[in-house]
């Protein structure tokens, strides 16, 4: 009879190697991921927020907000410019912002006044 024992007996190490090599992969596999999407989100450029104005109410708000008015952006359309930045409308009233401060935060529910005077 031999007193010959089996390799993972006697080595530890290599039992607990084989158990841990699996889930430390997975989690590197992981937090590689995450860290790609956190800087693919943190480079796209954000989307304008949309409007709906009619062309009096443009018209009206730009001049008490310190802007010009403009009465055609092209097909019909009609717009505001002002010290916050550019409301560009299409002739049915869909209009997006165009801000000219960084960092200006814009509420969905903003007014043509508060847009073009830069307090959105």
């Amino acid at each position: 009879m031999t007193n010959a024992t089996d390799q993972w007996d006697t080595n530890r190490l290599d039992v607990v190697m084989q158990f841990l090599i699996g889930p430390i992969a997975l989690a590197w596999v992981v937090l590689f991921a995450v860290l790609a999407g956190l800087t693919n989100s943190a480079s796209a450029k954000p989307t304008p927020p949309k409007f709906h104005f009619t062309i009096n109410q443009v018209e009206e708000s730009c001049f008490n907000g310190s802007g010009k008015f403009i009465p055609s952006t092209g097909r019909s359309g009609y717009g505001c410019s002002g010290a916050g930045g550019t409301l560009s409308c299409t002739a049915k009233g869909n209009c997006t912002f165009t801000t000219n401060l960084h960092g200006l935060k814009i509420r969905e529910n903003a007014t043509v006044e508060e847009l073009i005077r830069a307090r959105a």
